[in-house]
């Protein structure tokens, strides 16, 4: 027989098979309450390096103000979409992320809720074909 499923377990069974990264940190402190499973391979980091500790304790992102005018932006409109952003990977490599998030109250604490895209390989290749125009020994004319 099958098991009745809750929204609160129907919400857990998205949070651990999704293959996007998913956190809900604390708004002002940004304090890891929870990452998902799709967290570790971007960052590098397991859950448990991360929980219990901030965004600013494993210094992930590269722009130390970039958390601080997402909050700004959140604060204004309740949610944000579509942000690109780079972060510091658990090796000290630079990753690239584009963040869409809402302001939640979580067990009674306001909280960030987050949805990351990893796109540094797209980055990689865009930062390449940059560097690739702008070294052409001779011009570039459109007719």
């Amino acid at each position: 027989m099958e098991e009745k499923t809750t929204g609160i377990d129907l919400f857990r069974h998205i949070f651990e098979i999704s293959q996007q990264t998913i956190t809900i940190t604390t708004l002002f402190e940004g304090l890891y309450l929870e990452v998902n499973p799709a967290f570790e391979k971007p960052t590098g980091y397991s859950r448990e390096e991360v929980i219990g500790k901030t965004t600013s304790d494993i210094k992930i992102w590269e722009d130390p103000n970039f958390r601080k005018n997402l909050i700004a932006q959140l604060l204004e409109k309740g949610k944000v979409r579509n942000i690109e952003s780079s972060f510091r990977r658990k090796d000290g490599t630079i990753g690239y992320t584009i963040i869409s998030g809402k302001i939640i109250n979580y067990n009674g604490t306001q909280c960030l809720f987050a949805f990351f895209e990893d796109i540094s390989q797209q980055k990689a290749k865009e930062l390449e074909h940059n560097y690739t125009i702008n070294n052409l020994p001779l011009g570039i004319f459109k007719s």
